[in-house]
């Protein structure tokens, strides 16, 4: 797709091709091709690599940055870009940022459940700054740690790169696209170290290579070293850490859905006037429902959705009334209307001493003008109207 987009041109046809086709050879590097991004030469000085997997790996770099570079520097900027793919640094980051989204992801589903343990006036309030400031501090989080993450993969493309060609070339690469990109040496980036940073630790790099290198640099190389595993392994926490934050909702929404599906195939078996097979599918709801019940974990709502649920099938296929009336004992809401309820419940008791679905129950009724607020079949505590 970035060959059509971009104007680019394969590197062998190209007064740089036999320098890279050299390099990839003696690196049996993970690169499909290199091509080049035709643009002039005050334009953008960049190289970067695409593909997560080989042979759909390629290199690009521009045209302005190779004529910016000497023989030798170019051939340290495409090292570092073989680097990335020696090392599979595309498919760390995708794996970060899956990590990452698994986190955020049970961060929020988390959070939001917060304002459910406040008091229900604090409830509405409460939801939008928990789930305001979970956002904010999981894209600070995702800024700070993909930042780490990248330098710690951009400084090893360095050091590829310094061993496969010389630390000489790549260090003057680094100072010649400073220079010629006027950027300042000290400034630290999102992704990359400052220049002058990444300059000092090739020197250490170069030393500890050449066996001259004291104990501090032993101990910095070290250091560089654990940082990468400590990237590597932070990943590796975030996807358990996550799993095992997320397992319970993923089972809620399991259950639940299982509970959904069964419950509206009762309700279209209903209104096909199938008692039968209303009834069939309603046990089985039941059953779910039942079950999804007896967890520890659930949230105040949802527990009293599924109990109202409950008790409404087991009238319809059981005939027992014990629940709906202890849930209408204990209603307090002020839009809760007892004597509705009272109708509703003889109605939901015809349907299961007749045998005949609350369709053909409810049409009789509203047809014989007793119930004239009545819908069929009647909504639930929780559903739309």
């Amino acid at each position: 797709v970035l060959r059509l987009v971009l104007r680019t041109q394969a590197i062998e046809s190209t007064p740089w091709g036999e320098m890279v086709s050299e390099l990839k050879a003696r690196t049996q590097a993970p690169v499909e091709r290199v091509f080049v991004i035709r643009n002039r030469p005050e334009g953008i000085k960049n190289a970067f690599m695409i593909g997560i997997f080989w042979p759909w790996r390629y290199v690009f770099v521009t045209e302005a940055l190779l004529c910016g570079l000497n023989d030798e520097e170019n051939e340290a900027v495409v090292a570092h870009e073989f680097g990335h793919g020696k090392h599979r640094h595309l498919l760390q980051i995708l794996a970060f940022l899956v990590a990452f989204t698994l986190v955020e992801t049970a961060i929020q589903f988390v959070v939001g459940r917060v304002p459910y343990a406040m008091p229900p006036e604090a409830v509405e309030s409460a939801g939008d700054v928990w789930t305001t400031s979970a956002f904010v501090v999981a894209f600070a989080l995702f800024l700070w740690s993909f930042g780490f993450f990248s330098k710690r993969c951009e400084r090893q493309a360095d050091f590829y790169a310094a061993r496969v060609t010389s630390p000489e070339a790549m260090c003057g690469a680094l100072e010649r696209l400073a220079a010629i990109t006027n950027a300042n040496p000290n400034r630290e980036g999102w992704r990359h170290f400052s220049i002058n940073r990444r300059l000092d630790e090739l020197a250490v790099f170069q030393a500890w290579q050449a066996g001259e290198v004291e104990w501090l640099g032993e101990r910095q190389i070290r250091q560089w070293k654990l940082e990468k595993i400590a990237g590597l392994a932070g990943i590796a926490f975030a996807f358990s850490l996550s799993a095992s934050a997320l397992a319970p909702f993923v089972v809620h929404d399991v259950l639940s859905g299982r509970i959904s599906t069964a419950y509206l195939l009762g309700e279209q078996a209903d209104q096909a006037k199938d008692y039968e097979k209303a009834t069939h599918f309603r046990k089985i709801m039941l059953e779910r429902c039942l079950r999804y019940l007896q967890r520890s974990d659930l949230d105040p709502m949802v527990q009293q959705d599924f109990l109202v649920r409950s008790a409404y099938i087991k009238v319809l296929t059981h005939g027992d009334t014990q629940d709906i009336d202890s849930y209408a004992e204990n209603e307090r809401s002020p839009e809760f209307d007892r004597e509705k309820f009272a109708l509703l419940r003889e109605l939901l008791l015809r349907s299961f001493n007749e045998r005949r679905t609350m369709t053909e129950i409810c049409e009789e009724a509203q047809a014989a003008g007793d119930f004239d607020w009545l819908v069929a079949p009647p909504a639930l505590a929780g559903d739309e109207p």
